[in-house]
């Protein structure tokens, strides 16, 4: 039996800027079904960031971690040269206490959205 995705997500392209919000909780499913949405809504470009709004709600299962971690080093392949992680979920530093699975996309994590954007933008220039 085949598990179902858990997790709500939107993705907005604006020009080399994805904007993807999420809410509730994302079991390994949800996160594999994340990655394939941003990875297909970034296919044409060649350079881009990432900036992720997460809901309170927005959490993910322990053994979605290191799949979440491999995602980003899969964004980064794909043309991510920065990730910004608005700080509105308790789930939004998960990842740090993950051993085993480097991660060398540059992250901002702010509760103030437009630094995230002003840092984003800059990523771009760099």
């Amino acid at each position: 039996m085949q598990e179902t995705a858990h997790g709500n997500f939107s993705i907005e392209v604006d020009g080399r800027l994805l904007i993807n919000r999420y809410s509730e909780g994302f079991n390994i499913v949800g996160i594999n079904a994340l990655t394939s949405a941003l990875l297909d809504a970034a296919k044409s470009l060649d350079k881009w960031v990432l900036l992720q709004l997460p809901e309170p709600s927005a959490g993910l299962t322990n053994d979605a971690i290191p799949v979440m971690l491999h995602a980003y080093n899969q964004l980064q392949k794909a043309g991510c040269v920065a990730v910004g992680l608005h700080d509105n979920s308790l789930f939004v530093r998960a990842g740090y206490t993950h051993k085993g699975i480097t991660v060398t996309l540059p992250f901002l994590i702010d509760k103030e959205e437009s630094k995230l954007r002003s840092w984003l933008m800059a990523r771009l220039d760099d």
